[in-house]
Parts: C-alpha cells; structure tokens; sequence
C-alpha cells in the first residue's frame, strides 16, 4: 500500500508543480504583477497592527471555535488586531454564522466571496480590506494552532522581517499528503531553483509595504507558493518559526 501511494503522490506532485509553474512562468513576465494597485484600500491611521485574513469555506461546524480561540488568544497576548473574516463563496450557513460574529466583535470584520474561486481569491479579496500595518492569512478549517500565529508575529517584529511564516517540524498528516508534501517542496526547489524550506508553511505574515510590492494574483492553492517565489525574487528579508504540526 506505501508504494502505491508514493507512486499516486508522486505522479499528482509532479503534474501539479509543473501545471502551476507554466502559469506562473507566463503571468510573472507581465510587469504589473509587481506594480502597486492605486485602487486598493490602504492602512488606516489608528488602525490594528495586525490584521488577519482568514478564508472560509463551508465551514459552519468549524468558524465559531476558529475566530473565538483565535480572539482569546490575540488578547492574552496584547496584540492590537482584526480579524478579517472571508465567506469565500460558502452554500451553508459559514455566511450567516461570521456576520454573528462580526455584530458582536468589533475585532471582526466580513468580506463576502460571491462565488467561490479558490483559496487564493479568498485570501486576495480579504487582504484588499485588511487595515493594519501587519497583514497576514491563514486558514480556516481548525488545523492551525492560534499559538502559532502570536508566534509567528513575535518572531517577525523581533527580527525585523518584511515576511515570516511557520516552518512545520513534525508533521501529523495522513501518509499520502505527507508524501505529497515532500514531493512538492522538492520539485518547487526543482523547478524554481528557490530553496524556501516549508513553501505553505502557514499562518504567513508580512509587513505593507511587502504586501503591496508582492501584488498577488493567484486564485488557487497556488498562492503560497507565489508569495515565496515573489518574496526571493524582491530579496524580501524573510523569517521561519519551527513549529510542531
């Protein structure tokens, strides 16, 4: 049974590395992705220091406990902060259960995805209305620790970083998306000749200025890696925090 996974990963990690480098390869020679969207809200004044973008999809049994642990645990850690709250093209009732939220939190703001289009249009979307001087994303599916995310800001604003993501040091996924995991960052590294360790390492936080320079553009699962690829190429001062998970 190993073999024939390694075997199905291994094949799926080369068609999707490669599918999404082409594309990639093909919108990064278009100067605008590096250009800086005059349209685009920007930083409020008095606004949060951290802003958090999390995309949410079909995720009613999960959002309440996501945003309720994440706020307890910001607070515990006296971190000035937003949550943006990204119904990104939700069928249950994710829509109904964050605009709940954001009523009664005023740490919490919605941004509404008509139709679903990726993770990555999510993220986009959320990050066009975040307000601090910090902004970040993760997901919202559970298996990110809030710990991880105080973390990871700490880490950044004690080094000086324009980017920072987790570097996971103990997986304690299934078998096949581990062999996945691997066999992706390697043929990244492969294909890109970029060595950035955990490539979807996440919760990723970055400063403004980096976001605006990024201009990200992907609509899918791809977003992470762009993010890596853009940071090396703009020689972005980039952080790890080892975490376990």
């Amino acid at each position: 049974m190993i073999k024939a996974a390694s075997g199905e990963a291994y094949q799926q990690g080369v068609y999707q590395v490669h599918q999404a480098g082409k594309k990639f390869k093909q919108q990064y020679r278009q100067p605008e992705l590096i250009s800086r969207q005059r349209d685009q809200p920007m930083g409020n004044p008095v606004g949060p220091k951290l802003s958090l973008v999390i995309p949410m999809y079909n995720e009613e049994a999960n959002a309440e406990k996501v945003v309720r642990e994440l706020r307890h645990e910001l607070k515990r850690e006296q971190i000035d902060y937003e949550l943006v709250l990204v119904d990104n093209g939700s069928t249950d009732n994710t829509g109904l259960i964050l605009a709940k939220l954001a009523r009664s939190n005023p740490s919490c703001k919605v941004v509404k995805v008509p139709q679903n289009q990726g993770y990555g249009w999510g993220i986009i979307n959320g990050l066009r209305w975040a307000g601090g001087d910090f902004l970040g994303f993760m997901g919202g599916d559970g298996q990110i620790d809030p710990a991880d995310v105080t973390r990871v800001f700490k880490e950044m604003v004690a080094g000086e970083y324009q980017l920072c993501k987790v570097k996971r040091c103990r997986r304690e996924d299934g078998l096949t998306r581990k062999i996945v995991t691997h066999i992706f960052n390697k043929l990244f590294v492969y294909t890109f000749k970029v060595n950035v360790g955990d490539i979807n390492g996440s919760p990723k936080i970055m400063s403004r200025q980096c976001y605006e320079e990024l201009n990200l553009s992907s609509k899918d699962w791809f977003l992470d890696a762009e993010v890596m690829l853009k940071a090396n190429y703009l020689n972005v001062a980039v952080g790890d925090e080892s975490v376990a998970g």
